[in-house]
């Protein structure tokens, strides 16, 4: 799955950026699908073309090492410094979410009375969010 404008390219090698006209720059290397897809419409709400490379690639046959099947995601070169900006307010949003007793387990919205799975800090019933209060 590539993604954000770009042509169909095989996901597991390097991004032909060629037809973009614009150098492209590798920003992120994700734990997994889906938190590249995450990413990658985090960094398209604010406008800044992506593409995900190494979708596909296995390192189960010890053919590829684990850290190049990781999927990658690109940017344009002029865009990089702020797609790392937002990654990097990402990041330290999930190291504060780990910290926090909603991680451990699932919560219940004090408001309406749902039980909310632990990866979510805000209630997908009501959108309650401790957070804000």
């Amino acid at each position: 799955m590539c993604t954000s404008g770009f042509p169909e390219s095989d996901c597991g090698s390097e991004p032909d950026f060629s037809n973009s006209g614009e150098e492209f720059v590798e920003v992120y290397r994700a734990a997994g699908l889906l938190e590249a897809s995450a990413l990658v419409q985090l960094l398209n709400s604010s406008q800044i073309a992506t593409m995900i490379q190494g979708i596909g690639v296995s390192p189960i046959t010890n053919e590829v090492p684990v850290r190049e099947s990781s999927p990658r995601i690109w940017v344009a070169a002029s865009q990089a410094d702020s797609a790392k900006v937002i990654l990097g307010q990402w990041e330290n949003e999930r190291r504060e979410r780990s910290h926090s007793p909603f991680a451990v387990s699932g919560w219940t919205c004090p408001r309406c009375g749902t039980d909310v799975e632990a990866q979510f800090d805000t209630c997908w019933n009501c959108r309650y969010s401790p957070r804000s209060c």
